[in-house]
């Protein structure tokens, strides 16, 4: 279960992946998830609570709630009406309802520790929840819902932590015992960007940037303050200075876009690049393209971005802060402390300058490849379902498809 669409957001990427992994390995999968249209078929069946501002054909008439942002959503959980939230917890409980009836599943593994924990709860089939760290951003933010959070968490059968730094987090946020929150590191189906990159000209043609665009550094995520596109902002600042005429990619859209457009403007920015929201092959096709990832984020649990990256043999640079810190070694990348706009510049440059994606591209392939690739994610993951179905039922009754 997901509370948002199987994209436009890191959890939404998990939820895909890991569904499409367990598949592969001869499950049957159910998703059910928050979404405001119907999309493309899936390898595995898709439940869809729709919500849709103003549109009475939908289940709940307004856009669904986030935790921060979403590019198809500025909506969060706290701007929502007593009513409002009443009626998105209904519709999730009756959807739901209907999915446990039909399917009949052995487990239920629920994103982020919110309301569809609970609702797992209510459901009696055991469950394990996956901590993403916006949940807990949420529960900060939102007190309606934290009574809803704690009985998700404390009933839960695991509690799965997508870094170590977000483990951390749930402990000091939830009273459990340690031995029920695990660190099980995100991983990425990364066969999307292992595939041959796009022509150079080819690549800036169809993202309509300059044909002497010789180097690129790239952002690719949401547009909301924990971000920290504002920094990379005031780096470009630095940067464009220099000889080697760096462009700028912004792929990703959100509440803070103006923002940050009218930012680039008051810097007189003359190299940035806005390109709004992209699928998962136009990210993977600007990987490939760039010279550089950067991750500024004042807090990133973890960051699958950085992960697509690597898998496209393109190093990163990243905050120091979060889950970052965990997987961006000196051998693939290069941390520079939360909003020191200057250090940041100052290791985007020796990235361009110094050829990092010919000299540690490699290696952050390799590490993405041989610590998170999906297949074996996922049998970690199902690895904790037996664990779970052992301990409520005993014996080993997972049974295969």
């Amino acid at each position: 279960m997901n509370h948002f669409p199987l994209r436009g957001s890191g959890t939404g990427t998990y939820t895909h992946d890991l569904a499409t992994a367990l598949v592969e390995a001869g499950h049957e999968v159910e998703c059910l998830i928050v979404d405001r249209q119907e999309r493309a078929e899936q390898p595995f069946h898709v439940e869809r609570v729709t919500c849709r501002a103003g549109d009475a054909r939908a289940d709940l008439p307004f856009d669904f709630p986030c935790f921060t942002a979403h590019p198809e959503s500025s909506v969060n959980f706290r701007d929502l009406t007593d009513g409002q939230l009443s009626a998105y917890r209904d519709a999730l409980r009756h959807r739901l309802d209907l999915v446990v009836d039909r399917f009949n599943p052995h487990i239920i593994h629920g994103q982020h520790i919110w309301i569809q924990g609970h609702l797992a709860l209510e459901t009696g089939v055991p469950y394990v929840l996956t901590a993403q760290g916006t949940d807990l951003m949420g529960y900060r933010d939102e007190p309606r819902c934290r009574a809803l959070a704690e009985q998700a968490a404390e009933n839960a059968g695991r509690i799965m932590a997508a870094s170590e730094f977000i483990r951390r987090q749930v402990l000091e946020t939830f009273e459990l015992a340690a031995d029920r929150v695990e660190t099980v590191y995100s991983a990425i189906d990364t066969r999307p960007y292992l595939e041959a990159p796009l022509e150079r000209a080819e690549a800036l043609r169809r993202f309509g940037l300059p044909a002497d665009c010789r180097h690129l550094v790239l952002f690719a995520g949401k547009l909301v303050p924990f971000k920290g596109v504002d920094t990379l902002l005031n780096a470009a600042a630095i940067y464009e200075m220099d000889p080697a005429r760096i462009h700028t990619v912004i792929a990703g859209d959100g509440v803070q876009r103006a923002e940050l457009e009218a930012q680039a403007q008051r810097l007189r920015l003359k190299r940035v690049h806005f390109l709004g929201d992209l699928d998962r092959a136009s990210c993977a096709a600007l990987y490939h393209l760039a010279d550089v990832v950067a991750m500024p984020s004042r807090g990133e649990p973890l960051g699958l971005v950085a992960l697509e990256a690597m898998a496209a043999a393109t190093p990163v640079v990243a905050t120091d802060a979060g889950g970052l810190a965990e997987i961006i070694t000196r051998e693939v990348g290069g941390l520079a402390p939360v909003d020191d706009h200057e250090l940041l510049a100052e290791l985007l440059l020796e990235a361009v300058c110094l050829d990092w994606k010919a000299k540690k591209g490699p290696a952050a392939r390799r590490h993405v490849l041989a610590r998170h690739g999906f297949q074996a994610w996922a049998a970690r993951i199902e690895a904790v379902y037996r664990q779970v179905l052992r301990e409520r039922f005993g014996g080993d009754c997972w049974e295969r498809a």
